[in-house]
Order: structure tokens, then sequence, then C-alpha cells
């Protein structure tokens, strides 16, 4: 049988680690088809893992195992946690990841054990967990319910009057800022009305297109990507580059 399983982690994407850690995965399993997320995670970033995997693990067969390695130290995070959301699997650390990728889900946690395994590699750790996972193996001695875990919020987009500042999540390789606004939230505060979305540098721009080709070469663009969320673009640009845009920046939305 096959078994699918994801990563996401912050070891680079040319990391030997990365290659250490699916060989111990394919050494663990017979037949297993493994798949990286995002490799390439910036260091101990987990708001930049939760957000690739939040919007990629419901594309995965049923059962798919999905591993976010990302600021994994074991001594600053004891415990290996597992969890499952409509036939999908999760396994990281206790560091607040798993309530990022799950928000305002509420499933039944788990502790795995690994004293068994102690001495070895948070790796082998992970492919412990991962082979009485989908095995099917797994046993109340393993994998102990718990209720107390480290648990954070997504930032929402503020709303004041007329205004709505959303903020900059994340940065693709194009340079394209997606933030944290979704699309059908600012339709239900337009009612009609136009929008400017103001920038920092006292960039200013109107209106929400359909696509990048809406506008010019070197022009600055909003649109809804495929995840309903509003992006802030530079047609054949790297908006990210030319605007001074980073993770965190802030993007006013204003209503006319």
């Amino acid at each position: 049988m096959h078994h699918h399983i994801t990563i996401t982690t912050d070891a680079g994407r040319e990391s030997v680690y990365v290659s250490a850690f699916k060989g111990i995965l394919y050494r663990a399993f017979s037949e297993v088809v493994i798949t990286e997320i995002n490799t390439n995670i910036a260091s101990r970033n987990i708001q930049q893992a939760a957000f690739s995997l939040q919007h990629s693990f419901t594309y995965f067969p049923a059962e798919t195992l999905h591993i976010i390695d990302v600021d994994s130290s074991f001594v600053l995070y004891k415990r290996l946690l597992y969890t499952k959301h409509e036939n999908q699997h999760f396994i990281a650390l206790d560091n607040g990841v798993l309530s990022l990728v799950l928000p305002d889900v509420q499933t039944q946690v788990f502790e795995v054990v690994t004293s068994s395994i102690e001495n070895q590699s948070r790796y082998e750790k992970f492919a412990f967990a991962a082979k009485h996972i989908l095995n099917g193996t797994k046993t109340i001695e393993m994998f102990k319910p718990i209720a107390n875990v480290v648990t954070f919020k997504h930032q929402l987009p503020g709303i004041i009057g007329n205004r709505i500042t959303a903020q900059i999540i994340a940065i693709d390789n194009y340079g394209n800022c997606i933030t944290n606004l979704h699309f059908d939230e600012l339709n239900r505060h337009l009612r009609g009305r136009k929008v400017v979305i103001r920038l920092p540098m006292d960039i200013v721009f109107k209106g929400v297109m359909n696509s990048y080709y809406d506008v010019e070469d070197g022009e600055c663009v909003c649109i809804k990507n495929n995840m309903g969320l509003l992006e802030i673009a530079i047609h054949n640009a790297n908006a990210s580059q030319l605007l001074g845009l980073h993770e965190k920046s802030s993007i006013i939305f204003e209503m006319e």
C-alpha cells in the first residue's frame, strides 16, 4: 500500500538534512510517496510554514500525513504532537504551528511518546510517529491525549470606519504580496462603494482587478488570488522589491 507524506521545513531547499530526513522515511516504509510542500521556509518562521500547508493540504489524498519540521528544537519544545482533521494527519512539535495550520478547528491532540528512541535524531522521532500513524499501529501508550498545547491566533485585518488595515502574510517567488484580507470580507464592507488601496511610501491606486493583465507593464494592481485572498502585485515586475513591501507590511483598503 502506498502511503503519502508531505514535508514542510525550514531546513533549506538544498540542505543535506532534507535528503537525510527523506532517506529515513523511505527506510521506514516499503512504499511511500514523499512531497515537499515547502522546504525553504525562513528560519523559525512558523507563520510562513502554516500558510504554505494550510492552503495546500486539502488537495492531497485522504490519510496523507503532513510533517511540519519548523523551529524544531526538542530542547525548547519537548513534546511531539499529533492530530487528525478531515482524513488528514499532522505531526509537529509543540510550538504553536498546528494552531495556525488549523485555525478555529477543534481536534483531539496527542503527545507522541518517543522514550523508546530517546537518543535518536528528531527525524527518527518524526519517522517513528509516522510509521505508527500510517500503519495503524499507534496505541494509547504511544499517543497520549493532551489538552494544553501552545496556540497562536492569526492576525486579522483591522477595521475602523471606512478603512480596513490588512497585513502582508506571504510573498511568492514573483514578489507578489499576499495579504490577510479575504476578497469576500472586503466585499461585505464595500456595499457598492469603490475602494482605494494605500501602500507605504504614499503609493495609491484604485480597485480590485480580475488579473495582472488588467493594467499596463510596471503598474500596481490588486487582485483576488486563487485562495480568495487579496494580493498586491506589479505587472511584470517584483512588487516586494520595487515597493519595499515585506511580511507584516500594512496595506490600507479605504472605501469611497
